[in-house]
C-alpha cells in the first residue's frame, strides 16, 4: 500500500502472478484502474489469479481468442510481446 500511495500511479497493470492480487485489490480500493493481462501459457483454461480479477479488472486482456468463450467481456487482442 505504501508503494502505491507514494508512486500514485493512474493503473495497475498485472501479467498474473498470484501474487500480484495484493497490489491488485490494494490499488482498487484507492481508485487505481486494474488492467489484467491472462497468461500467454493459458490458451484454454483460466489462471487462479484470472478468475479472481476478472471480476473486478477495469480492463481484461487474453491473448487467445478461445479464451474469451471463458472471459466473454475480455478484450481479444491477440499475442502481446
Amino acid at each position: 500500500a505504501n508503494y502505491i500511495l507514494r508512486e500514485n500511479p493512474k493503473a495497475i497493470v498485472s501479467t498474473g502472478a498470484l501474487s500480484s492480487m495484493p497490489f491488485l485489490l490494494v490499488g482498487k480500493l484507492l481508485g487505481k484502474k486494474i488492467v489484467f493481462i491472462e497468461s500467454f501459457a493459458k490458451s484454454d483454461s483460466p489462471t487462479l489469479t484470472g478468475k479472481i480479477v476478472y471480476h473486478f479488472a477495469d480492463m481484461f486482456i487474453v491473448q487467445w481468442p478461445e479464451m474469451k468463450n471463458i472471459y466473454p467481456k475480455a478484450l481479444y487482442l491477440g499475442s502481446i510481446y
